[in-house]
């Protein structure tokens, strides 16, 4: 194609567009005319915007339930965890439970591993088993201790209080009944 094909095709556009505007300002031509079309336009604009308004409202609403149930997984995890270094690093320092007999003082007791799994749900509530793994110790007392103590901030986190009984072995949540077991590295 030439320059000259181009300019020809360049002059036949500039005289459509040329004819438009000269078409607005014609008295012959009426303007509801005009704002009909663009009404038509309008419209479809407003369709298209519900259609993807309505598309992402039903993503939402259908993600909505497994967003929740993670979150709630995560909520509680976390503070097993932090309960758990709590307790081991309290324990170094040398701060048990009352009339538990424990002498840790001046030892390094770390949690260097922490899982959890997810089972299959029983009656409505799925079992999560959080696991750590003790180093610096290998007495049982310390390791319940330090299960103990992440449970009652389980609890505590979502119930405002430490009332759960020493001798819990779970802590249920809207979804989920959680239960905290340790080995040793």
């Amino acid at each position: 194609m030439g320059i000259n094909t181009y300019l020809v095709t360049f002059q036949k556009r500039f005289a459509a567009i040329e004819e438009n505007l000269h078409s607005l300002h014609n008295p012959y031509i009426p303007f509801n005319a005009i704002k009909l079309n663009m009404r038509s336009e309008r419209g479809q604009t407003s369709i298209e915007l519900i259609l993807v308004v309505g598309a992402v409202i039903l993503i939402t609403i259908s993600v909505y339930p497994a967003i929740k149930s993670q979150t709630e997984l995560n909520k509680r995890v976390t503070p097993a965890r932090d309960g758990a270094t709590y307790a081991a690093n309290m324990m170094g320092l040398g701060f048990t439970k009352s009339g538990s007999g424990i002498t840790q003082a001046n030892k390094t007791i770390k949690i260097v591993g922490m899982t959890y799994s997810k089972g299959t749900a029983v009656g409505g509530l799925t079992p999560v088993a959080i696991s750590f793994e003790i180093q610096g110790t290998n007495d049982a007392t310390v390791g319940q201790e330090i299960a103990d103590h992440s449970l009652k901030v389980i609890y505590h986190v979502f119930n405002g209080n430490y009332g759960i009984n020493d001798s819990a072995t779970y802590v249920d949540s809207e979804s989920y009944r959680f239960t905290v077991n340790y080995t040793f590295a």
